[in-house]
């Protein structure tokens, strides 16, 4: 009887192992399959639930187009710590990328802090499209007399 019990045990534990694995090279491909291309220019990020891509021309025209934020003011008065500016940046990027204050775990929404730092990582984005972009061949006119 014991020995079926053991028997019985690691038969349990390698059909979960064999679960966990498929389950989880299933999570790889999909989520391989839902990846946007790099060469698209889209910005992926976590809405605290899922990974989620923008388009960060959107973005950008959304943030412009917030009631109170600037870039050019609000980034420099977080770094100081100023609560108000803090608020502003914060209900401007989440006006921005669409995501909903955190409320629980496994469900959208980001803290406070968490959106401050995606409002980080997509400043680098930009900062490395701008730099990535190479200038397109134009043709000069020529200047020999015909």
């Amino acid at each position: 009887m014991m020995f079926f019990a053991q028997w019985f045990f690691v038969c349990l534990l390698a059909s979960a192992l064999m679960l966990a694995i498929v389950v989880f090279a299933r999570s790889r491909v999909i989520a391989g399959l839902r990846r946007s291309h790099p060469s698209r220019g889209l910005f992926s990020f976590s809405d605290g639930y899922r990974i989620r891509s923008v388009d960060p021309i959107a973005v950008l025209i959304a943030m412009e187009a917030h009631e109170k934020y600037r870039f050019d003011l609000h980034p420099a008065r977080v770094l100081e710590g100023e609560k108000e500016a803090m608020d502003i940046t914060v209900d401007a990027v989440r006006q921005a990328f669409g995501i909903p204050p955190f409320t629980a775990p496994k469900r959208p929404g980001l803290t406070h802090q968490e959106c401050l730092r995606l409002l980080n990582a997509f400043r680098v984005h930009i900062a490395l499209q701008k730099k990535s972009i190479e200038p397109t061949a134009t043709s000069s006119p020529s200047t020999a007399a015909t």
